[in-house]
């Protein structure tokens, strides 16, 4: 399906004009196409945006008619107007999420099903046991979930990431990298429940504690890092790299140290299984950082400092074309940025004379500033990417608000078909030097540019900001 056709059929969808073989069509991309749900999870936070304004518009209609003397009557139809509007789009966002992601299934008729209850992907309550802290080609059986995780939330009950790689942080200081397809839910700041797939832990902290609880037992991190491979009817594969883990099983109780094995049958009996070692290159890691390379390699960005003028209302000259959901952006010299969200500075700067501060304000969720690299054919090769950011003292991050650098892969028709991003400076980060993100992906087969963007995942929230300067990308072999 081309672009134009499925932006057609969602916008269709919002405004409750599809008919049911359009219907089917556009479930059809949504399943199948990370791009495709991409687009609708775009146009769906469009439609919330427009939801907000309009209750505020009308909260400030009513308000200025509440002194005349029909200001009950007013006060009526405008409720009833915007509750008919509000049940239309919450609706089509329901019925989306339901119909479209597979987790329920409905008739066609949208008149008789936005009247039926209908259950949604809610996060769990602040404080979370874990958050996002990096993410390479993930793609979610619920897109949803991708949505509330990138926000800083957390979606309540089991994920299900089908394919990819995703790196929790957890509230104990613990590390879960897991790799797709595999089914799993942080139970606690201290303990990830694990059905499916393969998992890499560590703690990097003193005295940190990260527990893994599968169906035939529960494995420990002791202030270490060891792998696990999770697969229905089959044995589970634990391995240490490094330090030790205590394995807490129906049979036995066992701490193994670096270098050691075990498979774990049905019954809880642990064996060696020395073999599972040649597995742990490829098991849950993200692709190497390679400092050498990154450090010598040539920048892709055009002014990767941030020198340029500061942003105004009309778009400027730029050696680098704008990728074409830029349109709408505001112009910083090469970048695009979120307008009234992004601004040139000359304090605090990492180097140079100038960076630029982006600002939380309401919405969008996500203030940016983006770059397209037209790259050639780059299939295979390894993307690095970074950029140092700062807090604000005047203006302080708070809730779950922290700054991601993402990388996403472009191909021949100028369409993003996969991306790798992080997740860095959070709450509390300092606001008296710089601290560097960094990400590593390998380009997928097709790559032909690569959209390079820093955000801030504001959160919904009107304060918190970040200054960045320094942005890299550089591709190597």
């Amino acid at each position: 399906m081309n672009e134009t056709h499925l932006d057609d059929l969602i916008d269709r969808f919002f405004d409750c004009d599809l008919s049911g073989e359009d219907r089917s069509a556009l479930e059809d991309a949504l399943r199948s196409s990370p791009q495709a749900r991409g687009l609708f999870w775009r146009k769906a936070e469009t439609h919330a945006a427009l939801r907000k304004w309009g209750r505020e518009h009308w909260g400030r209609v009513a308000a200025a008619q509440a002194t005349e003397s029909d200001a009950l009557a007013t006060s009526r139809r405008i409720g009833r107007r915007w509750a008919a509007a509000s049940a239309l789009v919450g609706v089509a966002l329901l019925v989306a999420v339901m119909g479209l992601l597979g987790m329920r299934r409905f008739g066609t008729d949208l008149a008789r099903r936005k009247h039926e209850p209908l259950p949604v992907a809610r996060a769990v309550e602040p404080p979370f046991p874990a958050v996002l802290n990096a993410s390479v080609e993930a793609v979610w059986g619920d897109p949803n979930v991708e949505l509330m995780l990138r926000r800083g939330s957390l979606p309540a009950g089991p994920m299900e990431l089908q394919s990819g790689r995703v790196e929790l942080l957890f509230h104990s200081g613990g590390i879960a990298l897991i790799e797709g397809p595999a089914t799993f839910e942080a139970i606690a700041g201290d303990a990830l429940y694990v059905t499916q797939g393969s998992v890499r832990c560590r703690c990097p902290q003193p005295g940190s504690e990260l527990r893994v609880v599968t169906a035939k037992g529960t494995v420990t991190d002791l202030g270490t890092e060891f792998a696990m491979s999770i697969q229905p009817d089959m044995p589970l594969r634990v391995g240490v790299i490094e330090g030790r883990v205590r394995l807490d099983f129906a049979a036995s109780t066992q701490v193994m140290a670096a270098g050691e094995a075990v498979s774990v049958d049905g019954a809880g009996n642990a064996t060696d299984d020395i073999g599972f070692f040649q597995d742990f290159e490829r098991l849950a890691s993200l692709a190497p950082f390679d400092e050498t390379a990154f450090a010598t390699g040539a920048d892709l960005l055009a002014d990767p400092s941030f020198e340029s003028s500061p942003a105004g209302d009309a778009p400027g000259d730029s050696p680098a074309a704008p990728p074409p959901f830029a349109k709408a952006l505001l112009r910083l010299g090469p970048w695009s940025c979120s307008p009234g969200h992004v601004e040139s500075i000359d304090r605090p700067v990492a180097s140079g004379a100038r960076a630029v501060r982006i600002s939380a304000r309401g919405t969008p969720f996500w203030p940016l500033v983006v770059q397209r690299c037209v790259t050639g054919d780059i299939s295979g090769k390894t993307v690095l990417a970074a950029v140092k950011a700062s807090c604000i003292a005047a203006d302080p991050l708070s809730g779950q608000q922290r700054a991601i650098v993402k990388v996403a892969f472009v191909d021949d028709k100028g369409v993003e078909f996969g991306q790798a991003e992080r997740h860095f400076l959070k709450v509390g980060g300092p606001s008296d030097r710089f601290v560097e993100g960094r990400i590593s992906a390998i380009a997928p087969s097709g790559t032909h540019a690569v959209n390079y963007t820093v955000l801030l995942n504001a959160c919904g929230l009107s304060t918190g900001s970040i200054a960045v300067d320094d942005a890299r990308l550089v591709v190597v072999e």
